[in-house]
């Protein structure tokens, strides 16, 4: 807890600097309430518990209901940005056509931005956009910042920041943000905290770390591909494979585990496997 508060502490003391760049609206947007449409606010919050579970089947359906939201309430905001980071998460994850995702994504953050200038939400979506599709990776920090900015303690938003800078190798930030994420919201963001001690090379922590939270969630498929590569790097090869075997059966529409099964197969030298699974990610490539 003590470390926690901490963490807590600098993301506030770096909230309040990048604060004094917030327009007025931006301060204002911070004092009002989402949407003060009852009915509207209900489905935002049954697409968010669809949204977390990561999965194509919960994550169609947050899509369908965030969508249902804005019929109800056009001036949403906050429903069109979630609706926008649930089509850059189908696009990332392989789980829809990202030819067709990330542009739809890219109109429905467009359209929160347009609703809601001051809205977090909607550039902590355009930041995770700009990471994963656009690549511009300057542009999504710069939105990331912005949206700390203007709520310190937007969960998705360090969480995905975290990972920007993990990319970057910037891993003191990392292991900052990323627990902090866990802590405001542990259902949504279980397996980063532990992504984020493997890539900063503190495998047994990960491992210790993942062990636990797989205790509590063993039917989370990405924990399971995320315990598999702790156990990988602390060279316990048969529970790794274990692991991320499970992963595909959680979770049998996400071509990202059936990657990693392979590289892992691979990497453990079981070429003929490994060998299959690229063949059949290739072919299904072609044909969606």
């Amino acid at each position: 807890m003590r470390d926690l508060v901490n963490q807590t502490d600098v993301a506030l003391q770096i909230a309040s600097a990048l604060r004094t760049e917030l327009t007025s609206d931006e301060q204002d947007r911070m004092q009002r309430p989402p949407t003060t449409n009852l009915d509207a606010y209900e489905l935002y919050l049954r697409a968010r518990h669809h949204m977390v579970q990561f999965t194509k089947t919960g994550l169609m359906r947050a899509a369908d209901i965030f969508a249902q939201a804005t019929a109800v309430d056009s001036n949403f905001a906050a429903a069109f940005a979630n609706a926008g980071q649930v089509w850059v998460e189908l696009g990332e994850s392989g789980q829809a056509d990202p030819a067709d995702a990330y542009p739809r994504a890219r109109r429905l953050i467009d359209q929160a931005i347009e609703l809601e200038p001051g809205l977090a939400a909607g550039h902590s979506a355009l930041g995770y956009l700009k990471m994963v599709w656009e690549h511009d990776w300057t542009g999504a920090e710069r939105s990331f910042k912005r949206a700390l900015a203007i709520q310190p303690n937007q969960a998705d938003c360090l969480d995905h920041y975290g990972r920007l800078c993990a990319s970057l190798g910037r891993f003191d930030e990392v292991l900052m943000m990323q627990p902090l994420a866990y802590e405001l919201d542990p259902l949504e963001h279980q397996s980063d905290i532990v992504n984020a001690h493997l890539r900063a090379g503190q495998y047994s922590q990960a491992l210790q770390l993942g062990e636990r939270l797989v205790e509590k969630d063993p039917h989370y498929d990405r924990l399971q591909t995320t315990i598999a590569w702790a156990y990988h790097y602390n060279d316990r090869r048969d529970e790794a494979l274990a692991a991320i075997r499970r992963a595909t059966v959680l979770s049998p529409d996400s071509s990202i585990w059936l990657a990693q099964l392979g590289q892992m197969l691979a990497m453990h030298g079981h070429d003929t496997e490994a060998r299959e699974i690229l063949t059949w990610l290739e072919r299904a490539a072609r044909e969606q």
